[in-house]
């Protein structure tokens, strides 16, 4: 499975001040997993993850090719 393959991308991060930082790493991401601009849907949320120490959490739907 690839990159590809992600059909929507939500990822959570802590505090409205992590939003900047968050959106220069995704673009720099985004640039390598899709070069020609097939970016899936995605959206930023500001939340209290899980995990305390934690600073960024992503959910992901994926498609799956039938071999």
């Amino acid at each position: 499975m690839t990159s590809a393959c992600i059909a929507k991308l939500v990822t959570f991060g802590v505090g409205v001040e992590s939003l900047p930082g968050f959106r220069a790493a995704r673009d720099e991401v985004f640039a390598d997993w899709y070069p020609d601009d097939g970016v899936p849907a995605h959206s930023p949320a500001v939340a209290v993850l899980a995990s305390p120490e934690s600073l960024v959490e992503d959910e992901a739907v994926v498609t799956v090719p039938r071999s």
